[in-house]
């Protein structure tokens, strides 16, 4: 499967990484780097993060990376990549057509 990441997930990349950069700019690379790994662990087994509990959709589905939730939807043949979101956040999240 290919791998594309929303407008909405690029934004939350560059928000986590200047947020993290600001005390720490190896540590915000290092994460952002540990997060597009498990998203390309996803492309390989799209199936098998959890569905997004606040939905109950088959086709939305989350890892966590730390304390981040990285939420896609399994489309086709391609993982969209839709939000990171701090786990302990409410989620912000409108989700696409069924």
């Amino acid at each position: 499967m290919n791998v594309a990441y929303s407008d909405e997930a690029l934004s939350d990349l560059k928000d986590i990484a200047v947020y993290i950069a600001q005390d720490n700019p190896v540590a915000a690379r290092t994460h952002i780097a540990r997060i597009r790994q498990r998203v390309r662990a996803v492309r390989d087994l799209p199936w098998s993060g959890r569905v997004v509990p606040e939905y109950e959709r088959h086709d939305l589905r989350e890892v966590l990376v730390g304390t981040d939730r990285v939420i896609y939807q399994v489309r086709d043949q391609v993982v969209l990549v839709l939000s990171i979101q701090e786990g302990h956040r409410l989620l912000r999240l409108t989700p696409p057509s069924a």
